[in-house]
């Protein structure tokens, strides 16, 4: 088993993350700490709904000794003095995944890909949902939208997560799972590129047991099959 902790355990992301974890096989949530003395000692159930008899877990304001622990969730700053062998993974507390400037996104993307010039423009708009993220890129491109399509299925065709599909993705599409849709269209100069997560899990809560499985060797979906909702 992999024995974990949660820091920050009272927050929203944090009881994302402890339902997921509740129903891996493979994993043991051995403390959830908080910097709240009013919840110290409190069972975690005062604070996420929902997990009576699922949890008999309580509020602590320390982490167990570190050797006794393969991972910690960490929702607001990482613990100091964490030894080299200790895996500390941060979750995302913005929902969704624009939370950058144009100019750090390009410094990004010309990391993976130094020719590239393309000038970047970010619009935000407000949805008719509560916890999706849909994004929306034009990228100009020679290659046809078939052959698009063709690469990319190849390349996300071992990515259980990662699915490529026909329609311009929804939030709808993607609530209460850890998948992300995509579809590629054609666009006035090259190619429209449009996705979709939802924010609190794909953009944080199941993206961190995500990584967490890969990095434990584990089948990437493992704990991970959410229904989605109606």
């Amino acid at each position: 088993m992999i024995c974990t902790a949660i820091t920050a355990a009272h927050t929203p992301a944090a009881g994302r993350l402890l339902r997921l974890l509740l129903n891996h096989p493979d994993v043991e949530v051995t403390a959830m700490t908080t910097t709240s003395p009013v919840l110290a000692g409190h069972p975690v159930t005062a604070c996420h709904k929902g997990l009576d008899g699922d949890t008999d877990l309580r509020f602590s304001t320390s982490l167990p000794a570190y050797d006794r622990l393969d991972a910690i969730f960490v929702v607001d700053e990482i613990p100091a003095g964490l030894p080299d062998d200790l895996v500390a993974i941060a979750l995302n507390t913005i929902d969704g995944w624009v939370h950058g400037t144009a100019a750090e996104i390009g410094d990004a993307l010309r990391a993976l890909q130094s020719s590239f010039d393309g000038e970047i423009i970010i619009e935000r708009r407000k949805g008719q949902w509560h916890r999706g993220t849909v994004v929306t890129i034009d990228v100009p491109c020679s290659v046809a939208v078939d052959e698009i399509d063709r690469l990319a299925r190849d390349f996300f065709g071992d990515h259980n997560l990662t699915h490529i599909v026909s329609r311009q993705p929804m939030a709808d599409d993607v609530a209460t799972t850890a998948k992300c849709l995509v579809n590629y269209s054609a666009s006035e100069n090259g190619i429209r590129v449009s996705a979709a997560i939802d924010g609190l899990l794909k953009g944080q809560a199941s993206q961190a047991v995500h990584v967490m499985n890969l990095l434990h060797g584990l089948q990437e979906k493992t704990g991970l099959y959410l229904p989605a909702s109606e």
